[in-house]
């Protein structure tokens, strides 16, 4: 019953920061409604909004930071499948060795 409360109280808190994050960058979206232009090298963007180009940084960055983590995970979970195959193996010659040094004792 109280892990069912703490789940309920995490996914509660998350939908409060979600909520709370969502309405400051609603806020920030209407107040900041003034032109901008990036030059980078020769490039120049038409002009933007200053809060579509932090929306668009922080959904690149969120993306970004998504696919990173899927490669650290599939990395980790490729590394935790071969420590366990060599854990399977280590069991089977502990085992192995254990049945041998048993049957010494008998004889």
């Amino acid at each position: 019953m109280l892990i069912r409360l703490q789940k309920f109280l995490r996914f509660l808190g998350y939908l409060l920061a979600s909520g709370f994050f969502l309405v400051v960058f609603a806020g920030l979206m209407l107040a900041n409604n003034e032109s901008l232009v990036i030059g980078f090298w020769n490039w120049t963007t038409p002009p933007l909004s200053v809060s579509f180009i932090l929306f668009l940084a922080f959904f690149l960055g969120c993306a970004l930071g998504v696919v990173l983590s899927i490669f650290y995970i599939f990395r980790l979970t490729l590394k935790n499948q071969s420590l366990q195959r060599k854990l399977k193996r280590r069991d089977a010659e502990l085992q192995k060795l254990r049945v041998n040094s048993l049957r010494g004792l008998s004889s």
